[in-house]
């Protein structure tokens, strides 16, 4: 991929020279496309990259933008800068990891491959350097249409969780295989509903009351196995 004329500069001057204030880890696991754990001396962190936001789970391009990270730090060791925590408790970071003997900033790596959006309301504590390179990096992004920036009008990740609000989310689990009917049983299925009123074109959970959908699913199926229930014949003493 062809680098931003700035960025391809830099590069060629002299490596990223990371800042002095750094922790080395390595990346245990990565949540998804701004989340990962790494694990320093025995015990996991849970680190949320800084000043960018990636599609969610669900959203389209989440899953690239998680895969994306996957390739450029999965089980790798890095070092991380640390801005302090956010409202989830969450360590809020610059990752930066090397390559070819060079250390690249991981966010803003993100940025210029198209799987995160800048959040200007959350980037004031880095140096102005660093805030006018990622919004360069998105400039170019969008121009270029890479990644998520070939969809017309993309939905930032604040705006998508604004609309998945008051819905909820259902999970079943089933065994994963063929059946001998050539049925295919899915692992894992999620269904978002609005929480009231359940739309009738969607399922029939409206006259439900537990709080488990294992046991509305479980339920469910033994009904269909048994076949509609018959009224008790009376006898006639009743």
């Amino acid at each position: 991929m062809c680098l931003p004329r700035e960025s391809r500069q830099r590069d060629a001057r002299s490596p990223l020279v990371p800042p002095v204030r750094l922790l080395e880890v390595k990346v245990r696991e990565v949540l998804d496309g701004d989340t990962v754990i790494v694990s320093d001396s025995g015990y996991d962190i849970r680190i949320r990259l800084s000043s960018i936001d990636c599609p969610e789970d669900g959203q389209p391009w989440g899953d690239i933008a998680k895969a994306g990270l996957i390739k450029l730090i999965g089980g790798r060791r890095v070092r991380i800068e640390t801005h302090g925590t956010d409202v989830y408790e969450r360590t809020v970071a610059t990752i930066f990891v090397q390559q070819d003997s060079k250390w690249i900033n991981v966010n803003e790596r993100m940025v210029m491959l198209g799987h995160a959006w800048v959040m200007r309301q959350y980037y004031g504590h880095l140096s102005k350097q660093r805030r006018i390179q990622l919004d360069r990096l998105e400039r170019w992004a969008k121009t270029k249409r890479v990644g998520l920036w070939k969809t017309e009008n993309p939905v930032p990740p604040w705006l998508w969780r604004d609309q998945m609000k008051g819905k909820i989310s259902f999970r079943f689990w089933g065994t994963k295989g063929v059946t001998s009917r050539g049925q295919v049983h899915i692992t894992t299925l999620t269904l978002r509903l609005p929480v009231r009123p359940f739309p009738n074109s969607i399922c029939d959970f409206r006259d439900q009351t537990t709080t488990s959908p294992a046991e509305i699913w479980s339920r469910r199926r033994s009904e269909r196995r048994r076949g509609p229930s018959r009224p008790r014949r009376r006898s006639r003493a009743d």
